[in-house]
Formats: C-alpha cells, structure tokens, sequence
C-alpha cells in the first residue's frame, strides 16, 4: 500500500494482524505517533514506514519484532534517541532510521548485536552526537554504513576497519577530528568513501591508493597536509575531491596543487622562526600596550574581537584579495548586492580551486552587521545544499579602511535567478547554460534541493537558523546543477529573536526582498521559519510559472500567489511557464503518445507541485505546512516523473 498517499490517523487495531509478514505503507501521508501494539506483529519480516509525517518516539516494542529483516523508517519527524530494543531484532539485514530528528548517541551495545546486519546501516541527517562506538567491529557483515550529517565527533575508530565487507562508507557532515587510521586499509572492498566537511588532519595515507575498486573518493574540507599520494583513484579527477584542504601539496599534476617543496621549505625554516617567533611576541605586546594605552587617553572602546571568526576560518590577508581579484577588475566582477561586491578569482594558496570572492561595501549601512550574520551562521552548518565557505578576510586596505570578505566555492552555472530570467543578464553568456531553458525536472530537483536546505537550518541545526532572505538570486547552481542557498547576511538565530528584546527588534519590518517578505514582517512580525517556508513558497511558483513576484501584471491586490490560486487546478497549463510546455519532450518526447495513466500521473504531478506553493504561500503563518511535509510530497512527485522521462536531461 505504498506511495497511495493514505492519510492514516487513527491507528488503533493494527495488533490484530498478527500472521502479517510484509507491512509496507511508505510514501503516503501517515501522521500522529506508531503504535506500540506494533510489537504484536511477530510474524513480521519487512517494516517499511518511510517517506510520511509520523512523529514521536520510535516504540520499544519494535524489540519484539525478532524475525524483523528489515526496518526501514526514514524520512519521517521521528524524535528521541536510537531505542536500545533493537538489539533483540537478531535477524535484522537492513536498518535506515535517517532523515529524522533523532538525538542522543549512537547505542554501542544495541549496535554490537546486529550481526545479521547485510544490506546497510544508515544513521543520516539526525541529531546525533557522541562518537561512532567502538563495538561497530560486529557488522562484519555490513556493505553500507552510512552515518552523514549528524553531529559525531572525536576519532575514527580502528575498529571500524573489521568490517572488511563495506563497499560504501559515509561520515561526512560531522566534526571527526585526527586521522585516518591504518586500520581502515583492510576495507580493501571499499567503493565509495566520503569523509569531507569533517575536521580530518595529517596526511590522506597512501593505502587509499591501493583500493582496486574505489571510485568515489571525497576528503574536500578538512584539514589534510602533506603530499597528495598519486596512485590509484588519486589520478583520476573524475573519482577524486580535495576541495579546501589548503594545506596539501604535489599529486597529480591535473589537480594544480602547490609543490611539495614549498612546504618542505617552510619546515627547515621552521628552527629558524624559533628564534624569531619570540622576538616577534615581544615586539607585538609593546604595540599592544601602547595602542591600550593611547585607545584609553582618547576615551575610545576598541571593537571586541569575534571568537568565532578566528577560530572557524582561516583568514587571508587584503592584498591576497587583491591579487586574486586581479586588483578588483571589472573583468573579475560576476555580480553586486545590497551590501556589496562578487568577483570570480584564484587564491595562491589552492590554484586548482575558482572561488566567488564577496567584498562588503563597509560603507553602506548594515554591510558590517550582515558580515558578522553571514559569519555567524556559516560556522556553524555544514548541508551539501548550501554554499560552502572557504575562508573570510577580516583586514585593512592600503588605506588603512576597515575590509572585509568572504570566499565561497564558485558555482559555475550562475543563479536560480540566472536561468529563469535569461534575459535580464548583463552579461549575456557569462554562464554557461543560460541559453538553455530548465525543464520540469531540473526545476523540480533544484526546489527539493532548497526545501532540504531550509529542512536543515530549521530541524537539524542545533540553534534553529532562520535565513530571511530566500529568493532565486540567492539560490547558485553547481556543475552537476545541485542547488546550493548562499547569502545568510540576514539570517538569524531563532532563539535570540524569541529571547532577545534586541534581537526582536532587528528582525522586524522588511527584512529581505520584495515580493519575498512574508506579509507578517511588514506588520511587525519577528522572523521565523513560517517566513522562510512563505519566500520558499514564492520561490517555488516562480520556478514553475516563469514570473517574478515583482512582475508588473501584479498590481492592487493581484500577486503571484493569488494568480497561481485563480488558475488551480484547471488552466495550469495556461500559467506554467512557457519553457515548461516542454513537459511534453521532458516525458518521452511525445505527451499524446503516453497512455492514459501516464497522462494522469504527468497532471497530477504538476497538480502537486502548485498545491505545494500555494500551502507554503499563505498569507496567514498558521496555515502554512512545514517544511518536512514539502520535501516529502515533492519527492513523491520527484518519483512519478523520473520513471517517466528517461530523456529529460538530453533534451533542448
């Protein structure tokens, strides 16, 4: 009874199936909380509840399942910690309990009796925190660990490197510190290995080499230093991504590294700084007091400086910028904001990495506050569908001014925003697929893409982060087209708006962009994720309809949601935006040649997709829907069309 979207709430009586083998209602509307009589079901062999909006604690009695093969309860709003009674489910093969909201540690001892364990374990997109335990040395079965996007810290554990079956281990998203260890070289059966966005350090080991079968080998923002090996998966760019490891040198010469002898050299310098280092000290402490001492003559208060940016990024110096902006040429600028300056640019000290280079205006007013915002919220996130930051520059110019920046990873294919309004470039052809028009199905990836970065600010970061500026400008896509929000220069932290006076007052009004602002900021409403889900909302039916919110045609009380609202559900076609009509090349080439129930299924998704922006684009917040009911519904719809239109990403 899967993907029937069932609305189950009443869910009393289900213990009276008690021969029942196969209990399977994924993909539909379930809510409310599982029943514990669902331990009743001992017979049954395949629990599959994923893909709803079922909530609470995940029951104890599942312990009682003990013929169990595979309990699969991902994306769903489950709360609490991982339920020690899985330790009884002694035939169990398959366990995927992520995109949840579960907290706490990961049960060592529950883990250590799952030695049925086969299919895969997968822990991702939670709330988890601690270490991965010591006892994952059970699962010597195991061929898919998947433990991504949670909160881990502390070591890789040696013991991970006894369950020699894994083809596929995923960590990334965490805060696993020290190295990797050479225990990890008897996974000699591994596939694909993501360890990147972790706080990873020492040399990447050369035994990853040595692995005949890797093919998918991510260490990108960490920590790693020295020579990069270069046999194996290492010569292949394709397979291979040390993005933001400034510290790595040699290689492949296709991966643009530094020599190696630089670094060589900075080490037998290094007796010779230990001279010079204290010298250096001394002199600086003298600088110190005397500014100390001139600051309080004059009656000034020196700026307090921010913990958070010197202990989060590494920061660059003003003329490094400069060199990399080509001294700030209008060749070099690929946009311009409220607060500032883009350019495109090559950093000395990783040249194989293009970087967006964001200069704030300090002059205008609000730039400094937006940095220190900016800053604040890109410490501490880490999601594969939100811009990546790479460092900051926090200096003095030539002219003794205050300067400062942030470098992200460049996004090759523009804006959201770039692509749905070709026309309004300045400079035609500056990306490269503007000449394209999107089709449903890249419009549908990239608004689940933002949905499952909004999911993430507002669920799975520990301090909910509101970004109160959603819009397709602030959406930037990467090679493969993978969505990526960008500018957090007004977000805030939702506890400081509810427990801050201060705070409070900052957010109101209309904070963001026009056509954007959910109605209740301009009523002196405080910001929160009811807001983000509106401008989702707007986003959403631009994507589809072609037109902005600001577009002309909305005059007097006529805006974007209310022309969506006027034409549902039966002349959508006549609304959807004109490179959209392609839908009939998107499926198959061909809409009249598909069969009846194709028809359907192509209607009914469309159908869904504006549903979906008129909920989330309510002018009452109350009646707005969250955002884990929207990424559940889009992916459903995700589903009818990517088994319809195998040709979609060829077409023209």
């Amino acid at each position: 009874m899967s993907e029937n979207k069932i609305s189950w709430r009443n869910s009393s009586g289900i213990g009276r199936y008690r021969q029942l083998a196969v209990f399977d209602m994924s993909g539909n509307l379930l809510t409310g909380t599982v029943p514990s009589e669902i331990g009743m079901l001992q017979n049954l062999q395949l629990l599959h509840l994923h893909q709803n909006r079922l909530r609470g604690l995940v029951p104890n009695s599942i312990g009682n399942l003990t013929e169990l093969n595979e309990l699969v309860l991902n994306d769903n709003r489950f709360e609490g910690s991982v339920p020690m009674a899985i330790e009884n489910l002694s035939s169990l093969s398959l366990l995927d309990l992520s995109r949840n909201k579960l907290n706490g540690t990961i049960p060592g001892t529950a883990i250590s009796k799952l030695h049925s364990l086969t299919q895969g374990l997968n822990l991702s997109s939670n709330l988890l925190t601690g270490s991965l335990p010591m006892q994952i040395d059970s699962l010597i079965n195991l061929v898919a660990l998947d433990v991504s996007e949670n909160r881990l810290s502390g070591e890789i554990p040696s013991s991970l490197g006894a369950c020699q079956l894994l083809g596929r281990l995923f960590m990334q998203g965490n805060y696993f510190e020290g190295n990797i260890p050479l225990a990890l070289s008897r996974l000699a059966g591994i596939e694909e290995l993501d360890l990147s966005h972790n706080n990873l350090s020492g040399p990447i080991p050369e035994f990853l080499g040595g692995f005949r079968l890797l093919h998918n080998l991510n260490l990108s923002f960490n920590d790693f230093q020295g020579p990069l090996p270069d046999q194996g998966v290492f010569r292949n760019a394709s397979a291979l991504s040390v993005t933001g490891n400034n510290k790595l040198c040699g290689g492949d010469p296709q991966f643009h590294l530094q020599q190696c002898d630089a670094v060589d050299g900075a080490t037998h310098r290094s007796s010779h700084h230990k001279v010079i280092i204290p010298v250096v000290v001394a002199c600086t402490l003298a600088i110190l007091l005397c500014a100390a001492y001139y600051i309080r003559r004059r009656g000034m208060k020196p700026n307090p400086p921010n913990p958070s940016l010197k202990e989060s990024f590494l920061q660059i110096s003003y003329a490094e910028i400069q060199k990399a902006t080509a001294g700030f040429s209008a060749s070099s600028l690929i946009g311009a904001g409220s607060f500032g300056s883009v350019y495109k640019g090559v950093m000395d000290s990783d040249p194989n990495q293009v970087v967006a280079i964001k200069v704030l205006n300090l002059e205008q007013q609000g730039a400094y506050k937006s940095f220190m915002a900016e800053c604040d919220s890109l410490r501490v996130i880490r999601h594969r569908n939100l811009i990546n930051i790479v460092t900051i520059c926090s200096s003095i110019d030539h002219n003794g001014n205050d300067f400062k920046a942030l470098i992200f990873e460049y996004m090759p294919n523009g804006s959201l925003d770039d692509l749905l309004h070709p026309q309004a470039e300045l400079n035609e052809g500056s990306h490269g697929t503007n000449s394209k028009h999107l089709s449903l199905v890249q419009r549908l990836n990239i608004v689940v893409d933002v949905a499952l970065a909004l999911d993430y600010l507002h669920h799975q970061c520990q301090t909910p982060i509101v970004h109160c500026d959603l819009k397709p400008s602030n959406v930037l896509l990467g090679y493969d087209m993978t969505a990526r929000v960008c500018d957090f220069g007004l977000s805030r932290f939702l506890h400081r708006t509810i427990s801050s006076s201060s705070e409070t007052n900052s957010t109101i009004g209309l904070k963001g962009s026009i056509g954007y602002i959910p109605p209740e900021y301009g009523m002196g409403g405080t910001a929160s994720t009811q807001g983000d889900v509106y401008s989702f909302g707007v986003l959403l039916l631009e994507t589809f309809t072609g037109k902005r919110p600001t577009d002309k045609m909305f005059q007097n009380d006529l805006n974007l949601h209310k022309y969506v609202e006027m034409a549902y559900p039966d002349q959508l076609l006549d609304i959807i935006d004109p490179s959209v009509e392609r839908i009939v090349k998107d499926v198959r080439g061909n809409y009249a040649a598909l069969n009846t129930t194709e028809q359907e299924l192509i209607h009914e998704g469309v159908l869904s997709i504006f549903r979906i922006g008129l909920l989330c684009s309510q002018a009452s917040p109350n009646e707005r829907i969250e955002m884990g009911d929207v990424i559940n519904e889009l992916i459903l719809v995700k589903k009818t069309f990517d088994g319809l239109e195998p040709k979609a990403e060829t077409s023209n």
